[in-house]
């Protein structure tokens, strides 16, 4: 069957999860290069999105690495725990920064700030599965923040953008990357507290039937 394929084959999951959010930033990079002049907005702060999709892809291939290698040293483990901390930072602030563009009273840097110290925190202080906390209080408000501004960016700029005929991206973009922060941020691994002990990738695993980074790679292809 199709979901025992992907049981057993999480290190291709991986590989097409971490490849789709690569080709994200690196064609991202190219266009700020190719239109450094762009009259939009957006082109301001679009270059956050690359970074979150190169270090989140760049993640995902060291948990490839992991499932292939078998390899789970300390050093391994904190060093991906950071590139996953960094990725929903990005991931964040692109959030924030795309708000502001069309609500210029939103939220301060320092929102960004203070959300990145809580995380190192209770990563440092807590014994509980480490990765959750990113997941928590970055890579889910952050997508959640992502989806609004793409939304609210193209209602701000509807007088031009609509000639252009490119709401369904907008939309698209948006729906993709609110989907992705519920099954990134919130469906995480299982741990002895709540949302974390009922909502986590065994019980998805349970309902569906698949992995819950099948659902992701969806979204990252999107």
């Amino acid at each position: 069957m199709l979901t025992d394929f992907f049981t057993k084959n999480l290190d291709i999951v991986f590989g097409i999860y971490g490849l789709s959010f690569v080709v994200m930033g690196i064609v991202i990079l190219i266009q700020i290069q190719k239109r450094k002049d762009s009259s939009f907005k957006l082109s301001r702060v679009i270059g956050m999105l690359a970074g979150f999709g190169l270090s989140h892809g760049l993640n995902e291939w060291l948990e490839m690495f992991a499932i292939i290698k078998g390899y789970h040293s300390e050093i391994f483990n904190l060093i991906q725990l950071m590139v996953l901390a960094l990725s929903y930072i990005f991931l964040f602030e692109f959030g924030r920064r795309l708000i502001l563009l069309s609500s210029p009273k939103f939220l301060n840097k320092w929102v960004t700030v203070a959300f990145s110290l809580l995380v190192l925190m209770l990563i440092v202080t807590l014994k509980y599965e480490k990765s959750i906390w990113p997941r928590y209080f970055l890579g889910f408000p952050g997508g959640i923040l992502s989806a609004a501004g793409f939304i609210l960016y193209y209602k701000s700029e509807e007088s031009i953008l609509k000639p252009l005929n490119i709401y369904r991206f907008f939309f698209t973009s948006a729906a993709a990357i609110f989907v992705y922060s519920l099954l990134g941020g919130i469906i995480v691994s299982k741990a002895d507290f709540f949302p974390a002990s009922v909502i986590n990738t065994d019980s998805f695993k349970n309902l569906f039937g698949f992995p819950v980074q099948v659902s992701r790679a969806v979204c990252s292809v999107i």
